[in-house]
């Protein structure tokens, strides 16, 4: 199924990522519309985040099921399952719209029923990409993954804000509709490589792939870092709009938005053609590194092209670390074990994000801004910043950037010191060499 002279990729991979490349850009417009749909409704911030929590949540609480699904169920099927539900729940949405009877509830839980979806979705494709592409090219196979979602987030806001004055929401919807299916057609023409049904002799359980990690103490304290600045990134991810709409206008933020998709392209190409550097976890740090200075530079002035560089900048690094990261664990992990371990990797990470999202807001009225005023801690500080909105929010870019840095840089000391004691990277001491746990293989499903 790979191409035989390892310098491209397979049939299956390409047919498999453009399927999902096209979905990805079907639900960032639907994501759009229905969110903007839900704040016209009745304009409270309050109601616009709760659908960001619905679809965000199942990811985390599933865990267990998806992990007992991802390593029992050829991860093909899993994925035709998810991209069949997510045409399902959106062609019901669609006909509730068109009998005048939508609800905002009825969003909440098609939230919900497209996050469960995605929940099962990003194991199964981050496994089988693992059974698709070589080794050598894992951290080039998620450049391109990255690069999908990066596009996705550049050309979906604006095909979708263009699509929703023109054309209203239902059409919007029958295009997504119609994204899954090409998705589901994508996935039908082509097979893919699976492990021998031996290894399911036994339901796999969540607490098997705990059980692997904790004893591999490398890739623990990885997933505990990435959680770490995912929270941080949460933060920032949150209070992003807040800071520039403090001193620019609606369509200035929306052009530091395109900004930054564009940096994800960027990042992302350049994961694609160079695979990353040959030590993936000095790379991730390195780029954790990078991202803690782009958000000082955001915060330090409330500058429109200081906040776009540091935006694109900070964003350039995604793709690394997300490559970088995922060539770790996927060649770190036995294949018959990806499932559970990334359903626990999914859940830790992303459990942060809707925890910083509930923070924010009182992290920078609360104790930033007050911090500003006269007498208060950091109240020399708002001569420079100003003390009003958003210079909570600035001040608080510029703390959460140097956190960032401080974690990173203790870090890259700490792997070193490894490095030198041990010989060899922490990228070579969590499991079996890749080339061993693929023995299982059977022939195509």
């Amino acid at each position: 199924m790979k191409s035989s002279n390892g310098a491209g990729f397979s049939p299956a991979f390409a047919a498999a990522w453009a399927g999902q490349f096209v979905s990805l850009v079907g639900s960032g417009m639907t994501t759009f519309a229905l969110g903007l749909w839900v704040y016209q409704m009745r304009g409270a911030v309050t109601d616009y985040a709760l659908l960001g929590a619905c679809t965000i949540a199942p990811r985390v609480l599933l865990a267990p099921v998806v992990a007992r699904v991802v390593d029992a169920i050829p991860r093909r099927r899993v994925m035709l399952a998810t991209q069949g539900a997510g045409a399902v729940t959106t062609l019901v949405l669609l006909a509730l719209l068109a009998a005048g009877s939508l609800q905002i509830w009825h969003v909440y839980l098609a939230g919900a029923a497209l996050g469960t979806a995605a929940a099962f979705e990003w194991p199964a494709w981050s496994a089988a990409t693992t059974l698709l592409v070589s080794e050598a090219q894992l951290a080039r196979a998620a450049g391109l993954v990255a690069m999908a979602q990066g596009v996705a987030d550049v050309v979906a806001p604006i095909a979708g804000g263009a699509l929703l004055v023109t054309i209203g929401v239902a059409p919007i919807l029958a295009l997504d509709a119609g994204s899954f299916l090409v998705a589901v057609v994508a996935l039908t023409l082509v097979r893919f490589p699976e492990l021998a049904r031996s290894v399911w002799a036994a339901p796999p359980r969540l607490s098997e792939g705990w059980q692997w990690l904790r004893m591999r103490p490398a890739l623990l304290a990885l997933l505990t870092f990435i959680a770490g600045v995912n929270f941080l990134w949460g933060l920032v991810g949150a209070l992003a709009a807040p800071l520039i709409l403090g001193f620019a206008t609606p369509g200035e933020l929306g052009v530091v938005f395109s900004i930054a998709g564009i940096g994800v392209i960027a990042g992302s190409v350049s994961m694609t053609v160079w695979g990353g550097p040959r030590r993936k976890m000095a790379g991730i740090l390195a780029a954790e590194l990078v991202s803690g200075f782009a958000f000082v530079a955001m915060g330090i002035q409330p500058n429109l092209v200081l906040v776009a560089c540091g935006a694109f900048v900070a964003h350039v690094t995604l793709p690394v670390i997300g490559g970088c990261g995922q060539a770790i664990w996927q060649s770190s992990v036995p294949v018959d074990l990806q499932g559970r371990v990334f359903a626990i990797r999914q859940a830790v990470e992303r459990a942060v994000i809707p925890l910083a999202y509930v923070l924010a807001g009182p992290l920078a009225d609360g104790i930033f801004k007050p911090a500003l005023a006269s007498g208060g801690a950091a109240s020399g500080l708002g001569a420079f910043l100003g003390t009003r909105d958003p210079a909570g929010i600035a001040l608080m870019f510029v703390v959460m950037g140097l956190l960032q840095i401080v974690a990173a840089a203790i870090a890259i000391r700490v792997w070193h010191r490894r490095l030198g004691a041990t010989g060899r990277s922490q990228d070579q001491v969590a499991s079996l060499p890749l080339s061993q746990t693929r023995s299982g293989r059977a022939a195509d499903e």
